[in-house]
């Protein structure tokens, strides 16, 4: 599974981007994991299954973000891609990470942690070190 993460600005400033990498080297073992920056036009990406991140969707526990993940795993979809407050029509999927608005690096933080945490349930791993 390739799981993108699509993020309108230009670059994403630290400590933000640091972090992305620690999860990204974290995640290497079950999902490659890419963060897209700068993309102003996001309708001709090609992504098999899309998730829309919007503080006004339901939020989902961990286990639930974790069979979201199985599921779509089992169902032959490749390439998920995780778009950032993107409130254009025609994701498959949208979820809140809070209710609160937060900032895009912040859901980007959040995101890339909850992934994580999902990969490490459905493997049976500690989460906690």
């Amino acid at each position: 599974m390739q799981i993108t993460i699509y993020y309108k600005n230009k670059k994403l400033i630290e400590p933000y981007l640091s972090l992305f990498k620690e999860y990204q080297k974290r995640l290497a073992p079950y999902t490659k994991l890419e963060l897209k920056t700068g993309l102003k036009n996001l309708k001709n990406i090609k992504d098999d299954y899309t998730i829309n991140i919007n503080c006004n969707a339901k939020a989902l526990s961990s286990e639930e973000f974790a069979e979201k993940i199985k599921v779509l795993n089992l169902s032959g979809y490749s390439k998920i891609g995780f778009y950032i407050n993107d409130d254009k029509e025609g994701k498959n999927f949208d979820f809140a990470l809070l209710h609160n608005k937060i900032s895009d690096e912040m859901s980007i933080a959040i995101l890339v942690e909850q992934l994580y945490r999902a990969f490490a349930i459905l493997n049976n791993k500690t989460y906690h070190k």
